[in-house]
């Protein structure tokens, strides 16, 4: 597995890109679409006392930051389908579902660099989020667990795709919208009914969700956060397991 993580960082490192892009993009919703937003939302009420707009939308940018990710382990799938490469690995003398988990897992790690820049960011810009060691290593489990999950259903959905327009929707199209229908970036208390149906069965909207108690909820009830992690682990191990499948039994 090391050797096969190894060779999707050798190809992230090649085009500095790749490294700079995923921390700049969520980086810059906070230093320039939060700092527009505050001038509309000053304070949001959450956990029953007031927080500035940023300290709010915070969680909100890990957990679409770790979407995109998640969405894009799938990219080095499809390209070696495309290329050829793909069916090159599936002659090493490795089990399928080693390729297909060595590459999300190379995600995940790349997920928590981001992670802890962001909050790196957010400490200097003195944020009102609560980072304590607990907090901060939940707050990671969360953002792990969330690049695995879609990580994982995403890799073996582009096993399946044959067409670049098919890709393109997917891996593009499909981000924003899922990112603006959660809580991501605003409390749905006010948005349409529509949207909080949708937010209700929205991964990202879990993972914001659960990220905000993390950071924001003071006192943090162990339960409130381990218990949904719990859950999350659990469908994620389902998911795995059914992504392995399909993997392993691509271009036959």
């Amino acid at each position: 597995m090391t050797g096969m993580a190894y060779r999707q960082w050798r190809l992230m490192l090649s085009s500095p890109q790749n490294l700079i892009l995923p921390i700049l993009e969520p980086t810059l919703y906070l230093l320039i679409f939060g700092q527009i937003m505050t001038r509309v939302i000053s304070s949001v009420q959450y956990a029953g006392r007031d927080w500035d707009y940023l300290s709010f939308v915070l969680p909100g940018v890990l957990a679409m930051a770790a979407w995109h990710r998640g969405v894009h382990a799938g990219t080095p799938i499809y390209v070696d389908r495309m290329t050829g490469e793909l069916e090159s690995l599936f002659g090493l003398p490795i089990p399928r579902w080693l390729i297909l988990v060595s590459s999300v897992v190379s995600m995940c790690f790349q997920t928590t660099l981001y992670s802890v820049a962001l909050l790196g960011v957010s400490h200097a810009m003195r944020l009102s989020v609560l980072i304590t060691p607990d907090r901060f290593f939940m707050g990671l489990s969360v953002v792990i667990v969330f690049t695995l999950l879609i990580g994982m259903a995403f890799s073996a959905l582009c096993t399946l795709i044959v067409s670049q327009e098919a890709f393109n929707i997917i891996s593009n199209v499909v981000i924003l919208p899922v990112v603006f229908t959660s809580s991501a970036f605003y409390p749905l208390e006010s948005a349409p009914s529509w949207i909080r149906v949708i937010a209700s069965v929205n991964p990202v909207n879990a993972s914001a969700g659960l990220l905000r108690a993390t950071f924001l909820q003071d006192p943090l009830t162990p339960s409130t956060i381990l218990i949904p992690l719990a859950v999350s682990l659990a469908v994620t191990a389902f998911v795995s397991l059914g992504s392995v499948a399909i993997f392993s039994r691509a271009l036959r």
